[in-house]
C-alpha cells in the first residue's frame, strides 16, 4: 500500500477527489469485493488509499480483503494502521481477534475479543467470539460471566446451547486433568 501511494505520489496526480468521489470508489471496491473479485477491489483501495492515506473505511475494507484472500500478513498490518487511527473502535479490534485465530493464537485472539468486548458490551457478535476465545482457552469463568450477558441482551442467540456445551465440556475436562 505505501509503496503504490509513493508511486503515485511521484506520478503527480494533480486531480484530488473529493469527499463524494472517495466514498463511491470505495463503494465500488465494496461491490467488487462482494463479487469475490479480490484483485479489482484491492487495486481501487489502493488508488483510494493514495489519495487519501487516512481513509479508515478503505482501511477497513482492504484488510477484510487480505482476510479473505488469507493475506494475514497484509491483513494485520492494515488492522494495525487502522488501529493507530481508530484506537477505539471495537471492529477493528475484533478483526485483529479473527486475523490471530486464524493464526492459531489463541491469546491473541481472547485479548482483541476482550478489548472489543469491552469497548461494545452489548454488542452480541463481540460477546459471540469473546465466548468461543474464552473457551479455547479454557477461561470457563470468563465465558460464563460473558455466555450470561449474552442471554440478557441476545436471548434468540442461535449458539447459547452450543457454548452451554462447550463450556460444559471444559468444565469436565479441567476436573479430569486436577
Amino acid at each position: 500500500i505505501e509503496r503504490s501511494y509513493a508511486d503515485r505520489q511521484k506520478s503527480g496526480v494533480k486531480h484530488k477527489p473529493n469527499a463524494e468521489e472517495l466514498r463511491r470508489m470505495i463503494e465500488e471496491a465494496r461491490v467488487l469485493l462482494d463479487d469475490e473479485k479480490y484483485d479489482a477491489a484491492e487495486k481501487k483501495l489502493v488508488e483510494v488509499l493514495s489519495l487519501d492515506s487516512k481513509n479508515t473505511n478503505a482501511y477497513e475494507y482492504i484488510g477484510r480483503l487480505y482476510i479473505h484472500t488469507k493475506n494475514l500478513e497484509n491483513a494485520k498490518e492494515a488492522f494495525k494502521y487502522l488501529q493507530k487511527l481508530s484506537p477505539q473502535d471495537a471492529s477493528v479490534l475484533a478483526s485483529l481477534g479473527e486475523i490471530a485465530e486464524l493464526e492459531n493464537d489463541v491469546n491473541g485472539a481472547y485479548t482483541y475479543f476482550s478489548r472489543a468486548k469491552n469497548i461494545s458490551p452489548n454488542n452480541p457478535k463481540y460477546l459471540d467470539f469473546f465466548i468461543a476465545a474464552a473457551i479455547a482457552k479454557g477461561d470457563v469463568m470468563e465465558a460464563t460471566i460473558a455466555l450470561n450477558h449474552l442471554r440478557e441482551v441476545n436471548p434468540e442467540n442461535q449458539k447459547i446451547a452450543l457454548f452451554e456445551k462447550q463450556i460444559e465440556e471444559v468444565r469436565h475436562k479441567n476436573r479430569q486433568t486436577k
